[in-house]
């Protein structure tokens, strides 16, 4: 039992060490506006146009080459990641 629990300590720290160097800084910032609080907030919509909204998700590497001309999609994506 002793080695199972050593064995899932080891897979989490390691996964931890992945985590730690793949995250992203917070807060994510679009110009001087910070995204993950206006996200939060619920004030993507109304701070960007639906063109700031898609250069948003291109900067970020976000796809959207299906959205359809609307702010929600762009709204989703950005909320999601």
């Amino acid at each position: 039992m002793r080695k199972i629990e050593e064995h899932e300590d080891d897979i989490s720290r390691k996964k931890n060490v992945v985590f730690s160097i793949l995250q992203l800084e917070h807060p994510i910032t679009y110009t001087s506006y910070n995204l993950c609080k206006l996200a939060a907030d619920g004030k993507l919509t109304k701070k960007f146009s639906i063109a700031d909204l898609k250069d948003i998700c291109d900067s970020l590497d976000i796809e959207t080459e299906n959205f359809k001309r609307l702010k929600a999609p762009y709204k989703d994506a950005l909320t999601m990641f």
